[in-house]
């Protein structure tokens, strides 16, 4: 066993640009030590947070040596949009318009409007809104970039191979 860390965070709303979204705000860091079960650091996490509204827990273990994360558990007493894999730190959000999303040709991500976070903010679970019609948004963070569609029904012009709508 490694050592295990608890790292807990809270649920703020955050306005980018036209774009509203849940993103969560860490809160606690709690090094527990060596010779600790995850996945009991986990359920007792739980308890505590079951009812607190929009809390995300995450227990990680880690290596002693490398200090890379071994194992990772997360709970969240949230609901929404899965958006993220687990808590990642928000770099940036490009926004994919239906026009940009409807050209049979790709689009340099360099050319696509992007909003950055003032301050750090996680994103996990939760729901993106826009002020604006967005077909969806990619969310670049620390562990990887994802792509989150948000409207439906866009129209492709006939020469698009990009397929289903």
């Amino acid at each position: 066993m490694g050592r295990v860390r608890v790292r807990v965070y809270k649920a703020d709303t955050l306005s980018m640009g036209p774009l509203e979204m849940r993103v969560f705000r860490l809160e606690q860091v709690i090094d527990l030590g060596s010779g600790v079960d995850v996945f009991d650091v986990l359920t007792e996490y739980s308890e505590r947070y079951s009812n607190t509204p929009e809390a995300v827990v995450e227990v990680v273990e880690m290596n002693e040596r490398t200090r890379e994360e071994k194992r990772v558990a997360v709970y969240t007493s949230g609901k929404g949009k899965l958006l993220f894999q687990r808590p990642a730190l928000l770099r940036r959000a490009a926004i994919i318009d239906g026009k940009t999303a409807s050209h049979a040709s790709p689009t340099p991500l360099e050319t696509l409007e992007t909003v950055t976070p003032k301050g750090e903010v996680y994103v996990y679970v939760g729901d993106i809104k826009s002020s604006k019609p967005v077909w969806g948004v990619l969310l670049e963070t620390d562990k990887g970039v994802r792509f989150i569609r948000l409207a439906r029904g866009v129209t492709r012009d006939s020469n698009s191979d990009a397929g289903g709508g």
